[in-house]
């Protein structure tokens, strides 16, 4: 399975195989284990093992290693197809227009203009073969227009919601 992993801004592409990763055309062995109840992990790396902590929050993950925060957000190929067609590519900050990344109903408008949002926070539920899909903001934003009504049909790239810049 391929994942977009965006580390602190610069996004690397990761494959997923059965001894490990490869990244940036190259092997590694790596392995993940979730260590009790608690937000650490121990990460094994060509055999090298670390361990450490994170947390998830509306910008993704913060993860705690050496005395250092990463921030983190990892996407698998069909999430990152979704957020292309919402015009969700990536994290930002400003305005934009937030599409349907597929036909369907739409259940909740969770937002109101000139409300300003974080990352993360949610703006939409949309309703498609029975399953219910959150769109959220891809950065910092004021919401300009509300382009939609709760219980509209909608088409795959129909504009949602405009933003605007927050700052």
């Amino acid at each position: 399975m391929k994942y977009t992993a965006t580390i602190d801004g610069v996004k690397k592409v990761v494959e997923v195989t059965g001894e490990g990763v490869r990244m940036d055309g190259a092997h590694r062995e790596a392995h993940l284990e979730v260590l009790s109840d608690a937000p650490v992990a121990r990460i094994s790396l060509d055999g090298r093992n670390e361990n450490v902590a994170f947390r998830k929050d509306a910008e993704g993950w913060a993860v705690y290693w050496k005395g250092r925060v990463y921030r983190i957000d990892v996407v698998d190929e069909r999430t990152g197809a979704i957020r292309e067609a919402a015009g969700q590519g990536g994290h930002h900050v400003g305005g934009g227009k937030i599409k349907a990344p597929m036909p369907g109903l739409v259940l909740r408008i969770e937002v109101e203009e000139g409300q300003v949002v974080e990352a993360g926070a949610g703006l939409a539920v949309l309703e498609a073969m029975k399953m219910e899909n959150e769109i959220r903001a891809p950065g910092r934003a004021k919401v300009g227009a509300i382009k939609v009504k709760e219980g509209e049909a909608v088409e795959k790239g129909a504009v949602l919601i405009e933003l605007e810049d927050a700052s």
